[in-house]
């Protein structure tokens, strides 16, 4: 998602979003990343133009709302479990709710501790 405009102001020439494919292809999938960028790189090359290269991740944000399959934060998505697909470039730590530490700031709930535990592997 690019978090810059307007796009008359700030035109892209190259640019693999939620626009034009699947958010998780090119927000999580770190392998797809890599890919896209390596196809950037290649074109942006020639040594004749500066360039800037903007990558942006969607892991840290809440996806349970469209893909529940995938959990609250898209934790499983890519995890190589059935249905869920394999980032052959992510290798997640799980993270369990009894093991996380709940900031001062929040309420240790049990619902707290998932969402932070779901937070913690998405990121991973």
């Amino acid at each position: 998602k690019k978090h810059v405009g307007p796009k008359e102001v700030f035109p892209f020439h190259f640019a693999q979003t939620e626009e034009n494919n699947s958010i998780n292809s090119v927000g999580r999938n770190i392998t797809h990343i890599k890919l896209l960028v390596r196809d950037f790189l290649s074109s942006a090359s020639n040594g004749e133009s500066p360039f800037f290269l903007y990558v942006a991740f969607h892991d840290p944000h809440r996806c349970g709302h469209t893909q529940p399959q995938y959990g609250y934060f898209c934790e499983r998505y890519g995890n190589g479990e059935s249905g869920m697909g394999i980032i052959p470039d992510w290798k997640p730590s799980l993270y369990k709710p009894s093991d996380v530490i709940v900031p001062d700031y929040l309420p240790d709930t049990p619902a707290t501790r998932e969402d932070i535990a779901a937070q913690y592997t998405t990121i991973s």
